[in-house]
């Protein structure tokens, strides 16, 4: 017969990523794409306190740039890959409505090819 040990279940999501006072991490997960034309994006994601996973995004381009820093209280996604897909996907929306996006096709297109393929399954009955 197994006996069973008296625990204390801890509730706290341990995680690796650290944060500042503020709730920006510190140490997120990065990917750079830099295009020929010195255009740069990055995407970063953490797994906040809560055990979602945000992301944040950084975009340089000709003379302009915005950031958007990894914050632990963003609601996040069940999943590595959601907030991943979805950092880009934001990133293709945002550059690609900006005023400027001609001069960022290079950029978005590899920005796309990131993203998945999205295919349907169609079902046929014989």
């Amino acid at each position: 017969m197994i006996e069973e040990e008296d625990f204390e279940e801890d509730f706290n999501v341990q995680t690796d990523f650290e944060w500042n006072n503020h709730g920006v991490c510190k140490n997120e997960k990065l990917c750079t794409f830099k295009c020929i034309k010195k255009f740069t994006a990055q995407v970063k994601w953490a797994k906040n306190m809560n055990n979602r996973w945000v992301y944040g995004l950084t975009f340089h381009g000709q003379n302009q740039g915005w950031s958007e820093p990894v914050l632990n209280h963003a609601y996040g996604y069940d999943t590595e890959d959601e907030a991943y897909y979805a950092s880009v996907n934001r990133l293709v929306y945002l550059i690609g409505n900006n005023n400027d996006h001609c001069k960022y096709n290079g950029i978005l297109r590899m920005l796309c090819d990131e993203l998945p393929n999205e295919t349907t399954n169609q079902l046929t009955l014989f």
